[in-house]
């Protein structure tokens, strides 16, 4: 009598557990044979090179092997998305995909050249599950920080909490676990704009930056120092990154939407340059024509931000939180690299990378002016009430003049 499936499975995992590549037919009962061929999903006849398989797979991944021949996908790695028969190529990079060991092909006829496919295909499995593996954490951090982009700070409260205190607290992910959360002060209509509504939306964005980058393993070695050097320069960065990217991907903008959906309708008249929101959205809206203009997928997306978030060339920073930064960009950059070259083969793929790198400069200087543009608008805020014989403005937002004016 064989055993039931659910012990095959239980095998099976924690083979893959372990890190070992799992040998189908050691996990199943005696004297059964496979049915279905795990490549093509025609009838089998047997297991060749550990995975069931019918013999038109085991002898085209034979002979490729044994040949050497580097084939060339000519759709540009679109095979599996177009419902297509696969070209040689994808075909192969299939077999492997679904278990085929290129180093159990054993001939008399192997050559330098067929030895190389085998160890570049076997490591190249390799690589793609440490990308995998790579996707999976990067979309866990930014899934985290979903609710909070979505929800913003409630109407009519503030988060008056400092940055330093913000770094040193736990991740916190819904704005509901905000400790004292304040009433805001009352609203302040000079020039014809809501200076306390706009900041709330900002200070959203900032704050899910932050709290993401609590959630990487790399930003606990750090001393608080360097945290907070490191954030006041990287958070607007993120920032106009997360924006650009929701609203071209879950809004389908091409605008600059906030993350609860709504966007500043901007009317240009002698009070429009007073404005923090349409300064906030004018800032951003080259970083996201940039996304737009490159086509920019989710994958690559977060990479670039994780790759823009540990900067080991902030001013200041420590020697060892220097090194610490830079051999976390370098696992991001050689993550995204492989990517790019598995999307867009061995030719493009290069090309690829180094389009989406070219875009850092532009998001760099677009965080800049928006800062500077910050605190021309809260300088000359300030200057109005004077005039008018008011008293000292309290800051609204600490967390967020801390970045803004570093």
């Amino acid at each position: 009598m064989s055993p039931p499936e659910s012990s095959n499975n239980t095998n099976l995992a924690a083979a893959r557990k372990k890190g070992k590549r799992s040998k189908y037919y050691k996990h199943l009962p005696q004297n059964q044979s496979p049915t279905e061929c795990r490549i093509c999903e025609k009838p089998a006849i047997g297991f060749h090179y550990e995975v069931p398989c019918c013999n038109t797979c085991k002898v085209f991944f034979r002979r490729a092997i044994i040949t050497g021949y580097n084939f060339e996908c000519y759709r540009p790695n679109q095979c599996s998305r177009l419902n297509e028969d696969p070209c040689r190529s994808c075909r192969l990079k299939m077999c492997v995909r679904k278990g085929m060991n290129p180093l159990a092909v054993r001939s008399d006829q192997m050559t330098d050249k067929s030895k190389k496919l085998r160890q570049d295909l076997f490591f190249g499995v390799v690589e793609e599950d440490l990308l995998n593996k790579m996707v999976q954490k990067l979309t866990m951090v930014e899934s985290g920080i979903e609710p909070m982009c979505r929800e913003g700070v409630p109407r009519g409260y503030r988060d008056s909490r400092l940055l330093e205190d913000i770094l040193t607290s736990p991740p916190i992910l819904t704005y509901s676990k905000i400790p004292n959360l304040e009433i805001c002060p009352p609203e302040c209509f000079i020039g014809k704009c809501n200076h306390r509504r706009c900041n709330n939306a900002v200070h959203s964005s900032f704050l899910a930056s932050i709290e993401s980058s609590k959630m990487f393993d790399f930003f606990t070695k750090l001393n608080l120092d360097s945290k907070e050097l490191l954030l006041k320069h990287v958070t607007a960065v993120c920032s106009t990154m997360t924006s650009a990217y929701f609203s071209i991907s879950d809004l389908k903008f091409d605008i600059l939407v906030q993350p609860n959906g709504t966007y500043d309708r901007i009317v240009l008249n002698e009070d429009a340059e007073k404005s923090a929101v349409i300064a906030y959205t004018n800032a951003q809206q080259k970083t996201l024509a940039c996304f737009l203009r490159n086509k920019i997928d989710r994958i690559e997306y977060l990479h670039f931000k994780a790759i823009m978030l540990c900067n080991p060339a902030v001013s200041n920073l420590t020697l060892f939180d220097q090194h610490v930064l830079g051999l976390e960009r370098n696992k991001y950059l050689k993550s995204m690299y492989n990517y790019c070259q598995l999307q867009y083969g061995k030719v493009q793929g290069p090309n690829r990378f180094a389009e989406i790198l070219a875009m850092a400069p532009i998001i760099e200087n677009q965080a800049k002016e928006q800062k500077d543009f910050h605190v021309y608008v809260k300088t000359r805020h300030m200057l109005q009430h004077e005039e008018l014989g008011h008293a000292e403005q309290a800051v609204v937002n600490f967390m967020l003049d801390q970045v803004m004016e570093a």
